[in-house]
């Protein structure tokens, strides 16, 4: 009888443990959702320089969590075409209005490349020390922005005041 008790203990530990993990690999993938369709939003709240192309240019450089969001979300965006484009290189740069950079080791190399009119956007403030102007963050289930305005500025870029309202502005 004892033996089956903690069977079934176990049992229901194993069960509960499933849960909350495939819980928790659900919650992260939502929220990988939203960070994609922030990455879109970002042309409609920033303003370059010589914004006179046909198409907005959103870029990515090395791994990313995304999978094919970007893609699928790319088509359906009826305000203007937009292309998505992996990088090889980000000596490649210039064919991005928006660059989105996920892992660490790859911001670090954002300091060793002249970017000139690019809103640089990563998942950490770390970023933000190599060139990167938004930080979009996982915070308590939610994505907190993070805007380095002076470096924005730096870059001619004019962001919203509206995307300003609901970030954390960085000085």
């Amino acid at each position: 009888m004892r033996l089956r008790r903690n069977t079934l203990l176990v049992l229901s530990c194993i069960f509960a443990c499933s849960l909350t993990c495939a819980s928790s690999a659900y919650a992260s993938e939502q929220l990988n959702k939203v960070k994609a369709v922030f990455l879109f939003k970002f042309f409609d709240y920033v303003s370059w320089p010589d914004n006179e192309t046909e198409t907005d240019t959103l870029c990515t450089y090395g791994h990313h969590p995304f999978g094919q969001d970007l893609h699928y979300i790319a088509k359906m965006r009826q305000a203007k075409k937009t292309e998505v484009i992996a990088l090889s290189s980000l000596s490649e740069i210039d064919k991005c209005q928006i660059l989105y950079i996920d892992n660490p080791k790859d911001q670090k190399e954002l300091s060793k490349v002249d970017i000139k009119e690019t809103l640089v956007v990563s998942s950490s403030r770390a970023a933000i020390n190599y060139g990167g102007i938004i930080s979009m963050e996982e915070q308590f289930g939610r994505v907190q922005l993070y805007i380095n305005l002076k470096t924005a500025r730096d870059k001619k870029l004019n962001i919203s005041s509206r995307l300003l309202e609901i970030s954390e502005v960085m000085r």
